[in-house]
């Protein structure tokens, strides 16, 4: 659940693969948490959801862990 600044409000589940704490000051902004790759994906979804007003689902989003591409 994250507000109307992408702040995080609650987890729900393992996040561990997807985000995770960005350097610096301590931040729960879902696009420094996302990081390179994730971020765009959110965005576009987010921008969707708030021109639409209707939910988002995307089921295969690619994204590198350990330099390759995972899956899981």
């Amino acid at each position: 659940m994250i507000d109307a600044a992408m702040g995080i409000l609650y987890f729900r589940g393992d996040t561990h693969l997807y985000l995770k704490p960005a350097p610096g000051r301590a931040s729960l902004n879902l696009f420094k948490m996302a990081g390179a790759g994730l971020d765009l994906e959110l965005r576009a979804a987010l921008s969707f959801v708030r021109k639409s007003g209707q939910r988002v689902k995307k089921d295969f989003i690619p994204l590198l862990k350990f330099q390759k591409v995972n899956t899981d």
